[in-house]
């Protein structure tokens, strides 16, 4: 039988003789066995030389800080709007209750309607999402 050389990166000479593990192991053993003599040890020396950046302590307080300010300007701006349409709404009904009682009557009544079949539809969704479906 003839053997066959092969010669890696660091001159040395491997045989098939030195990838020729137990026959009782596991081909996925064997596999694993013969990739960590291959290449296992490059592989640790450049995981090695690759050192993340560590973030400074200033630079995570102003990424934080950051972030807060944002946040709580977009909840300003939020509630702001909010606010805008509550009022807009409110003086729009107020309005309609002065000029014509009967068309505002309906308007609440098709507002609790709507309300109502939102709510009863968003239940069943809930109520569905847990149980397996085929």
């Amino acid at each position: 039988m003839r053997r066959k050389n092969r010669q890696d990166g660091q001159g040395k000479r491997n045989t098939e003789e030195d990838f020729r593990l137990d026959s009782s192991m596991p081909e996925e053993d064997r596999e694993a066995e013969q990739f960590e003599q291959l290449v296992g040890r490059h592989l640790r020396q450049w995981d090695d030389s690759v050192m993340p950046d560590v973030p400074s302590l200033q630079s995570l307080e102003r990424l934080a800080s950051g972030h807060r300010s944002r946040l709580k300007g977009r909840l300003w701006r939020d509630l702001l709007l909010f606010w805008m349409v509550s009022g807009m709404i409110l003086s729009g009904l107020l309005l309609l209750v002065q000029r014509d009682l009967k068309l505002f009557v309906i308007v609440q009544v098709v507002v609790l309607m709507a309300a109502c079949l939102f709510l009863a539809s968003s239940a069943a969704r809930k109520e569905g999402r847990g149980k397996w479906t085929s």
